[in-house]
């Protein structure tokens, strides 16, 4: 008798060992509010399994992350993570999904170089020492992008501009970043269009000071994945100026 009850203590650990293990882990990049599990308050760089009943008594938000895909989630009481990963709207999907398999061949076909004068082009004149440089991003007139870009030992400032069609891709995923979704940090598609033309002027480490318009003020580009997949902000040193100062 003692030993059929020992045998089925290990089978019930042995099940709920292997139901741990197949749980999915996430591990938390931000959090905004107070969000406890097991009795604990999470804070970022907990890891929380996807059976992990989260609460909240006020309206909070978590972002948590497998390393393929990021999640924000919104909780205001009790749930799984699997459940409130589930209840993410999926609306905007397969949008995203459209503007990234178009990408490539937009980026290519709307991304045009050219050297500039610093005067020519309104360029502030930065007092730019060893590692720095500088990115300064503007909307022209006819709705297209203007990167002008300079480091320290260039003679001349690079001006490259993004063609209205691939800066709505930019657009777009700045609306969805905004509304809480964390496609813009998910894949390098946001750094192949911006940033990619400076890779090969700028050095890891180097200083980066830059603007950008308003309308991509959601992005945070020190999140953005290169395409060694690292994040801007852990390669280089990001400072993110007002274009009017």
């Amino acid at each position: 008798m003692k030993r059929n009850v020992i045998i089925t203590l290990l089978a019930m650990v042995l099940s709920f060992t292997n139901a741990i293990a197949a749980s999915k882990s996430y591990r938390i990049t931000d959090i905004h509010g107070i969000v406890q599990s097991n009795g604990f308050i999470l804070k970022r760089g907990n890891t929380v399994t996807e059976n992990d009943v989260l609460s909240a008594k006020r309206q909070s938000i978590i972002k948590v992350t497998d390393s393929r895909r990021s999640f924000t989630l919104k909780l205001q009481g009790e749930l799984s993570v699997k459940q409130l990963i589930a209840s993410i709207p999926n609306k905007y999907e397969s949008a995203i999904d459209g503007i990234r398999r178009n990408l490539d061949k937009s980026s290519r076909r709307n991304v045009e170089y050219g050297m500039v004068t610093m005067a020519a082009e309104g360029l502030p004149a930065y007092d730019l020492r060893e590692n720095e440089a500088v990115a300064i991003c503007k909307e022209d007139s006819v709705g297209d992008l203007m990167v002008i870009f300079m480091r320290y030992g260039m003679e001349k400032p690079m001006m490259y501009k993004i063609a209205s069609a691939t800066y709505n891709y930019l657009l777009r995923m700045n609306i969805v970043t905004a509304k809480g979704y964390d496609y813009a940090y998910t894949s390098s598609s946001v750094y192949n269009v911006l940033w990619r033309p400076i890779e090969k002027y700028i050095q890891p480490n180097d200083i980066l000071i830059y603007s950008i318009t308003p309308y991509l003020s959601d992005i945070d580009m020190s999140k953005i994945k290169t395409n060694d997949d690292k994040t801007m902000g852990e390669i280089y040193q990001l400072f993110l100026i007002d274009d009017n100062d």
